[in-house]
C-alpha cells in the first residue's frame, strides 16, 4: 500500500474514496462530507470547519486537530478506532 492522500482547500463538496489507501490528510476544508472505505494507517483532519466523515470499514486511527463541528460516523467493524483530538470544538462520534 503506497497511496497517501492529501486534500486541501475544499469548500462545499462531497468526496468519496471507494478503495483502500495508506493514509489521508484533510487540511483547510469547509462544509465537506468525506466518505472513505478503509485506511491502513489513519485519517488526519486539520484546520477545517463543518466536516462529516463516514468510515465504512476498519481504520486504526482518526486525528482531529484545530477543527470545528466535526461529525465522525463509524460502524460495528471499526468501533476500536483510536480517536485523538487537539483544540477541536464540537467533535461528535456516532456508531
Amino acid at each position: 500500500m503506497k497511496h497517501g492522500l492529501f486534500i486541501e482547500n475544499c469548500i462545499n463538496c462531497q468526496i468519496t474514496i471507494d478503495s483502500k489507501f495508506k493514509s489521508l490528510q484533510l487540511n483547510k476544508c469547509e462544509n465537506v462530507v468525506l466518505t472513505v472505505k478503509s485506511c491502513v494507517s489513519g485519517v488526519e483532519l486539520m484546520n477545517s470547519k463543518s466536516l462529516t466523515v463516514v468510515i465504512k470499514e476498519k481504520t486504526p486511527s482518526v486525528s482531529v486537530d484545530k477543527c470545528d463541528k466535526v461529525n465522525l460516523l463509524l460502524n460495528e467493524t471499526n468501533v476500536e478506532t483510536d480517536i485523538v483530538s487537539c483544540r477541536a470544538s464540537e467533535l461528535n462520534v456516532s456508531v
